[in-house]
C-alpha cells in the first residue's frame, strides 16, 4: 500500500535517502535536481494531481548549474542532517548545504577515459570525509573541507558499493563481474 508519494523528477528518479531526523527525505535523478522533502508535513496533505511538479511539497530544490551534466546517481545525508552528498553520472561528488541548497564543493572523483560515473557515496561517521566509488575501479576517501583525496582503494573492476564500518575505522567495498570481490 502506498503511504506517501514524493512526486517525480522530470526524468528518472535514481536516488533517495532519509535524514537522521526521520522528517526529511532527499531525492535525485536524471533531471539534475535534488529535492528536499518534509515527509511529516506532506504526509498529512493529499497527493497533488498532475501536473504535480508545480505543486510539489518539496521544501527545497537545488542542483548543479544547467551547463553541467550532473545527473544524480546516489544521495546521502550527513549524520547531523545539515549536509548532503550527491554522486553524479559525470564522475563528480557534490557537497551541499541543506539549509540553503548551496553547493559547497564539487569533487572530480571518478573519471575513466572520456567518461566516468560515481556509483555510490556516503559520509564518514564523523561527517568529515566522503566515501565514493565508481567506474575508475577505485573507492576513494575525500576530505570535505578541502576536496582533496585522502586515500584510494583499487580493484580490477568497477567498484559498485562501499560502506564504512560503524566505528568508521574501516571500509568494505564490492565490485562487478570481472573482479567479483568484496574487501
Amino acid at each position: 500500500k502506498l503511504i506517501y508519494g514524493l512526486g517525480a523528477a522530470t526524468q528518472g528518479n535514481n536516488a533517495v535517502a532519509f535524514a537522521p531526523n526521520e522528517r526529511w527525505v532527499i531525492s535525485g535523478g536524471d533531471d539534475r535536481v535534488i529535492r528536499l522533502w518534509d515527509v511529516t508535513r506532506s504526509a498529512r496533505e493529499p497527493l497533488p494531481s498532475p501536473p504535480a511538479e508545480e505543486r510539489m511539497l518539496a521544501l527545497r530544490r537545488f542542483g548543479a548549474p544547467k551547463d553541467e551534466k550532473h545527473d544524480v546517481e546516489r544521495v546521502a545525508v550527513s549524520h547531523d542532517g545539515r549536509f548532503a552528498l550527491s554522486a553524479g553520472k559525470d564522475g563528480t561528488v557534490r557537497y551541499w548545504d541543506l539549509a540553503d541548497g548551496r553547493q559547497l564543493r564539487s569533487i572530480v572523483a571518478h573519471r575513466k577515459g572520456n567518461g566516468g560515473r560515481v556509483h555510490y557515496v556516503a559520509f564518514s561517521p564523523d561527517d568529515r570525509l566522503a566515501l565514493s566509488c565508481g567506474t575508475d575501479n577505485f573507492a576513494s576517501l575525500w576530505d570535505l573541507q578541502t576536496g582533496t583525496s585522502v586515500k584510494k582503494f583499487g580493484h580490477t573492476d568497477e567498484v559498485w558499493g562501499a560502506i564504512f564500518t560503524p566505528d568508521g575505522k574501516n571500509i568494505v567495498t564490492c565490485t562487478g563481474d570481472k573482479d567479483k570481490t568484496a574487501r
